[in-house]
């Protein structure tokens, strides 16, 4: 069966629909960069909370693990007390200190995610890039947490107005099976493509997010776009 062709009037409100999604997406991304990320952070939190009690049950790194623990609590105290930047001074020599002590240690792995939320929220994004893919490194390939990782570096990198680098990044989780992340992926390819000048792939990375089950922008994509049945 040929493909019902569209009526002039039908393809301006899908042309309308992508300028109106077009405009959510790139005032979204700009109002909640760092919001994103400090949304991982908290996730990464709970996971961290999952090493720490691993570790502790295993009493294999208990030394290691300390030192985390008493790292954690110096941030912290100086965080409650003078803020983020204060906070992360506070504690960079001690974890530097923990990662040439216990280099190949579960607390090193964790550690690492922690200590690259700290430098981002201290706003050091050239030091979070260089901390977070250091924790990705030290990832197993098939790891749930692969995407968070991704997507903390390219939003250290936009940050830094590298987003040509950025892009590598979400281009990765865009490209994982993982569904983690995705949306905000693709919701970020979108906008540069459309800056770019690039509006069909940008509108094909926009309408990807409709499929992610679960996305927070799938219904505003399917009724901005006109996809909704």
């Amino acid at each position: 069966m040929a493909a019902k062709q569209l009526t002039r009037k039908e393809l301006l409100k899908k042309e309308d629909g992508f300028i109106t999604f077009s405009n959510k997406a790139f005032n979204f991304i700009n109002d909640n960069k760092k919001q994103v990320i400090i949304g991982v952070g908290i996730f990464i939190t709970f996971i961290i909370g999952i090493y720490g009690f691993n570790i502790y049950l295993e009493k294999k790194e208990n030394k290691a693990f300390a030192m985390l623990e008493q790292i954690k609590k110096i941030y912290i105290e100086t965080l409650n007390s003078k803020g983020f930047k204060e906070g992360y001074k506070a504690s960079q020599e001690n974890f530097e200190q923990l990662f040439k002590k216990f280099p190949n240690s579960v607390s090193v792995k964790s550690g690492l995610i922690i200590y690259g939320n700290i430098a981002y929220f201290a706003e050091d994004y050239e030091k979070a890039v260089s901390i977070f893919q250091k924790a990705l490194d030290n990832l197993e390939p098939d790891s749930l947490y692969k995407n968070i990782l991704l997507s903390n570096i390219a939003y250290s990198n936009l940050m830094i107005e590298k987003e040509e680098k950025a892009m590598e990044y979400f281009e990765k989780i865009s490209a994982n099976n993982s569904s983690i992340m995705k949306d905000s992926a693709f919701l970020n390819l979108g906008i540069f493509y459309e800056k770019k000048g690039d509006l069909k792939n940008s509108r094909e990375q926009f309408e990807q997010i409709a499929f992610i089950k679960g996305s927070m922008f799938a219904s505003m994509i399917k009724e901005d776009f006109g996809l909704i049945n």
